[in-house]
């Protein structure tokens, strides 16, 4: 057997593994390793076979091969770093589509170490001086390799549908062939979710529940249930928490309400001179200075999905476009619609990353305006922010209340290029921040744009003396893209504490409505707006429908998911792939309190997959 061109197929792709490891997690071991190994050991064994049963044209099948394999560790580090997540062949059309014109910057941002990992395929080019003839034995060998690798590497491989943790515990090549079979064959989710958890004594303190739902016949509904799917998701929605009423309960009752997802929203976007506006708002309206925005597979649209539904999106789908036919009954569209409120959302681009228009229509929206329904201006870069909200706000009808839901562009990256937002306003940034960097300098034009958008909204509203009595919540779909965290913490005006998910620490701001400054200091996310808004306007709803909470509930246990199944809550964060709580103040906190949030966080993910998997609240259409 051709013992040295063997060892030397199976040295190559252990270096591609290796190499991704050490450049993604900072290390050089699979968290599982034997199986990791064993799984090396069987595609060796096949290229192997390829090699050898195909003489001198192997050699380069076997080449082109570990290329591939090469070039798609190399594309999932650079993909992470330039778009904050890794991608899935399952969600691959829309991550595509979302760097399909910038192929060459994309290019041009992969980091010269990483090119180092091309030295795999090269080491299947050494000559090895070995016979090329193929003996019986050996194929009998590699063949027999081949299946009990395979075998056994399957059996210490679990299917995970958490991608980050998967490259983490074995691999890029791994997690490839996992992909590639969950393209062909679905992805399945398990729904053995754990309803016997006590609440947490030190987080859950004994309350007298003031909010009263009949659920007798989601009960009667229930009982009757035979779908394991349904019965899961049944079972966990009516064991959780009942949220209380409180003092914040129907304080914007009857008013209007602007919800503004505002992209690539972050704290270096708010200055006192450059942006008023958003200064204004920050310290005039309620600043929610411990509010972060978790990043899933799409990032927009998983962002905006969020804060529509209160859901965990899948890890590698997109939600918006694989379940824009759902129908979400209990979406602030239609909560909102069911108050008698006429709903609208606007947005100056294409449907062309999202389904938005399918989408809001299943949440209840009655009008829907993107690029093609504005008059736009088409620029060089992204479109004005400042002609969205001018024709949104002539198409609303003020005369009755309105909920309105907006989602900007100006801001959006590359902030090292010029267009014509990026460099609008380069001369008065020059003149009050010389030494910025440009990338910084190309942002903060961007942001002036927005904020003048928002200056004309507030503007327009005070004239029709309508601002007392509307409300406006803006939050960001994520952290500016391609930018490092070193120059979004350097050049963000504010102290932040640097740790893994600070850089998901953005702006929270809610304006106008009639109410005076306040910070509010607890956590809270993109999964707290829905139940928060509705608690605030005073509409009746079923908290536990959301995966997130009214950040003014007293008995709530407020957690931010992560996409890679970490978790943050008040007294720090959980890293799901080191199995390690980090403390914010020090302080350990009991293994029982740890336990019953790691199976909170589960259950989260859990239900929300099935829900979705399921389309179950048009199954349950039982409010309606």
């Amino acid at each position: 057997m051709k013992y040295r061109r063997f060892l030397l197929i199976f040295i190559s792709l252990l270096f591609i593994q290796t190499s991704f490891l050490y450049f993604s997690f900072g290390t050089f071991l699979p968290n599982n390793l034997f199986g990791s190994l064993l799984f090396n050991l069987a595609l060796t064994a096949l290229l192997f076979i390829i090699d050898t049963l195909f003489k001198k044209v192997g050699k380069w099948v076997v080449f082109a091969l570990v290329l591939f394999f090469a070039a798609y560790a190399i594309a999932q580090i650079n993909f992470k770093e330039f778009m904050g997540n890794y991608i899935s062949f399952v969600q691959a059309k829309d991550g595509a589509t979302r760097i399909g014109e910038y192929v060459i910057q994309f290019i041009q941002f992969i980091k010269l170490r990483y090119y180092l990992i091309l030295l795999a395929p090269l080491m299947t080019l050494i000559p090895t001086n070995e016979n090329h003839h193929l003996k019986k034995i050996n194929l009998i060998i590699s063949v027999t390799i081949l299946i009990i690798s395979a075998i056994i590497s399957n059996l210490l491989i679990p299917s995970d549908n958490n991608i980050e943790k998967y490259l983490a515990s074995n691999g890029p090549i791994t997690y490839l062939f996992n992909d590639i079979y969950k393209l062909i064959f679905g992805q399945t989710s398990d729904n053995n979710l754990i309803f016997e958890v006590s609440p947490s004594p030190e987080t859950s303190p004994e309350t007298d529940n003031s909010r009263s739902i009949d659920q007798s016949e989601w009960e009667s509904l229930a009982d009757k249930e035979e779908d394991e799917n349904i019965v899961a998701i049944d079972n966990f929605l009516m064991n959780q928490n009942i949220t209380d009423y409180n003092e914040y309960t129907g304080i914007f009752k009857d008013k209007n309400v602007i919800t503004i997802m505002i992209e690539a929203f972050d704290y270096m976007a708010i200055d006192e001179i450059l942006t008023p506006t958003l200064y204004k708002m920050q310290t005039q309206g309620w600043f929610f200075e411990n509010y972060y925005t978790p990043k899933y597979s799409c990032t927009t649209g998983e962002s905006e999905f969020i804060g529509l539904v209160s859901l965990v999106p899948e890890n590698d789908t997109c939600a918006p476009n694989d379940y824009s036919t759902n129908l979400y009954p209990y979406s602030l569209f239609n909560l909102f619609k069911n108050e008698g409120y006429h709903t609208y959302a606007f947005h100056n681009w294409y449907d062309e990353f999202y389904e938005r228009r399918t989408t809001y229509g299943n949440m209840g929206v009655d009008e829907y305006y993107n690029k093609e329904d504005l008059n736009i201006t088409e620029y060089k870069g992204w479109p004005s922010d400042i002609e969205l909200m001018e024709q949104a706000y002539d198409l609303i009808n003020k005369d009755e209340n309105f909920y309105a839901h907006i989602v900007t562009s100006s801001t959006h990256f590359p902030y090292d290029q010029d267009s014509w937002s990026a460099d609008l306003h380069l001369e008065e940034i020059n003149e009050i921040y010389p030494d910025y960097p440009m990338e910084v300098k190309r942002y903060l034009s961007k942001a002036m744009v927005l904020d003048d958008a928002l200056n004309y909204l507030i503007t327009s509203l005070e004239e029709d003396n309508l601002l007392d009595d509307t409300v406006i919540l803006i939050y960001a779909d994520h952290h500016p893209l391609k930018t490092s965290y070193e120059t979004i913490e350097t050049y963000s005006h504010m102290d932040r504490t640097s740790y893994t998910y600070s850089i998901d620490h953005s702006p929270m701001i809610i304006y106008g409505g009639g109410i005076e400054a306040n910070t509010y200091s607890d956590i809270m996310s993109t999964f707290d707006i829905v139940p928060t808004l509705a608690n605030l306007c005073g509409i009746e709803f079923d908290p536990r429908f959301y995966i997130g909470n009214d950040y003014f509930a007293p008995n709530k246990e407020t957690m931010v998911i992560f996409a890679n199944g970490d978790f943050l809550v008040k007294e720090g964060y959980y890293s799901n792939i080191e199995e390690v709580f980090y403390s914010f103040d020090g302080e350990t906190i009991s293994s029982e309190r740890l336990e019953y949030l790691k199976i909170l966080a589960t259950n989260k993910i859990t239900v929300s997959s099935l829900i979705l998997q399921n389309d179950y609240f048009r199954y349950r259409n039982f409010i309606d």
